[in-house]
């Protein structure tokens, strides 16, 4: 009798259940202190508009889930290390010993994170929608605009793609993204010193260019084509960033 017939491998299905508990009990932590903050964070808003008077209600539309990009852009760049909290590249060797392919198991974690991570973005979005719902029914002229409702989701994926590379790759990811600012900065300070003026911009363009992705219309100066080039840019840079990291992880033993 083979191993594979004492040991068969777990359906699809099975082994990304399994990763969605496990990830969501990695989180459970960061989703309570993250639910209280969304709790008190919409008390505040519903008591704002219960003490604004008739004439401060004003008219036009409100922006809301624009003004989110920035906020789940933060979440998604530390998302990453609440799901691989206590799996440490250095901690993954039980992985050999499952009956799933190490790959699969590595690119589903990183995969059912980016769903959860999603899921907890549109609750938040939906949680903001309704704190501005009394002041829309009160105020006659008073409109929201949901026509951005992609763009915090936009901005939270690119960044947790980028640290997912970081958090796939090293044992300490935090000390080693300081470390690529420190790297980036040195560059810089290089530049400036040896009057390499062309060094010089592009760092400075390189560094604009990724905080406007991340950030979103709002850092772009609420331009959405400016930060679409941005995002086309480096969506596709992050996401190959990933697959080598994933691919050479896998390829260790």
């Amino acid at each position: 009798m083979t191993n594979r017939t004492l040991n068969p491998e777990p359906s699809a299905g099975a082994i990304a259940t399994a990763q969605l508990r496990l990830v969501t009990l990695l989180q459970k932590r960061d989703l309570l202190v993250l639910a209280a903050i969304v709790v008190v964070m919409i008390g505040l808003a519903l008591w704002g508009q219960v003490r604004m008077g008739p004439e401060e209600g004003g008219s036009g539309t409100i922006p809301i889930f624009r003004g989110l990009s920035v906020p789940l852009a933060l979440l998604g760049l530390l998302w990453p290390l609440g799901v691989w909290r206590a799996d440490s590249p250095e901690r993954r060797g039980y992985f050999w010993s499952l009956p799933v392919d190490r790959r699969r198991h590595t690119s589903l974690r990183v995969g059912i994170g980016w769903v959860v991570l999603v899921g907890v973005s549109l609750l938040i979005m939906a949680a903001a929608a309704a704190s501005f719902l009394p002041s829309v029914i009160r105020f006659e002229d008073l409109r929201m605009d949901v026509a951005q409702v992609w763009e915090p989701l936009a901005t939270a994926t690119l960044a947790y793609v980028i640290v997912s590379i970081f958090a796939v790759l090293f044992e300490s990811p935090v000390r080693w993204m300081i470390l690529a600012w420190v790297g980036v900065l040195g560059l810089y300070i290089v530049g400036e010193a040896a009057d390499l003026d062309g060094l010089v911009e592009g760092v400075e363009d390189t560094v604009e260019s990724l905080f406007v992705a991340i950030g979103g219309p709002v850092v772009a100066d609420e331009s959405v084509s400016d930060w679409g080039r941005q995002y086309l840019v480096w969506l596709p840079i992050a996401a190959a960033g990933l697959l080598s990291a994933l691919l050479w992880r896998h390829e260790e033993r």
